[in-house]
């Protein structure tokens, strides 16, 4: 425990240092006293801010300080935070690679929606499953065909399969593909026996290198006039719908 507490300690002074946070003190020099600044000895004894040069209780960086070193705690104990800014800060301080997910889009409610979430630095493939979700299969068409090509014709490769196997097939076969849907994303495909082998496999093949049960799912939905938000329910507890996503990721140095 004090081995934790020194390692702790060492690298809140290093964060303090780069910080310009330092210690007030009052020394003689040829015999009249004066005020000059140190680094801080301890991680918790400190009371000036130099880049600011001002006293402690004003200073902003001091606040932000304190929400870095909150975040610090929680990646040394391994949490994944999404901080992005603040970890690569930290990890070049303190010369680290600390991770953190990608933002997950999935999560915004949809009066959040704004096509900003477009943009490079966000996960691009959850911004389409929000998309998809709240403005359907043609906007989002239209939509990749300027954004991303190859993900628009592996969607509409899916949405074909979707058709040729159910033209292939007697009865209404949603619920055996929506299955198919769970046992991807809850690592437990294994052999199968079905109809229509060929149609099956290339289907599974092209989800999984998607890496997405929403969007299959939602082609589903809208094939078959389901509602999602009623089949999603029924599955969410079984599937880990991040699975196939590489969603952890090393934030650069800053």
């Amino acid at each position: 425990m004090d081995q934790i507490y020194r390692e702790y300690s060492e690298k809140y002074k290093h964060i303090l240092h780069y910080a310009g946070i330092m210690k007030k003190e009052n020394v003689l020099f040829e015999n009249q006293e004066i005020i000059v600044l140190k680094d801080v000895k301890d991680y918790q004894d400190f009371d000036y801010s130099y880049f600011e040069n001002c006293e402690i209780e004003k200073s902003c960086i001091y606040h932000k300080i304190t929400y870095a070193l909150a975040v610090l705690k929680k990646v040394e104990n391994g949490i994944i935070v999404d901080q992005m800014k603040t970890v690569g800060w930290l990890n070049t301080v303190l010369d680290q690679h600390y991770s953190a997910y990608k933002t997950d889009l999935w999560y915004l409610h949809k009066g959040n929606w704004d096509k900003c979430y477009l943009e490079e630095h966000y996960d691009f493939l959850s911004a389409i499953e929000v998309y998809f979700y709240l403005f359907g299969k043609e906007e989002t068409f239209r939509l990749l065909e300027d954004k991303n090509q190859e993900m628009e014709h592996s969607l509409k490769i899916i949405e074909e399969l979707i058709k040729q196997y159910q033209k292939e097939c007697q009865d209404d076969q949603y619920a055996l593909l929506k299955h198919f849907l769970v046992l991807i994303f809850s690592q437990q495909l294994e052999k199968i026996e079905v109809e229509h082998k060929e149609i099956v496999f290339q289907l599974l093949k092209e989800i999984i290198e998607l890496k997405s049960i929403v969007l299959p799912l939602l082609l589903l939905c809208d094939f078959y006039q389901k509602d999602f938000d009623e089949e999603w329910a029924t599955i969410s507890k079984e599937v880990d719908r991040n699975y196939l996503k590489e969603q952890i990721a090393y934030i650069p140095f800053t």
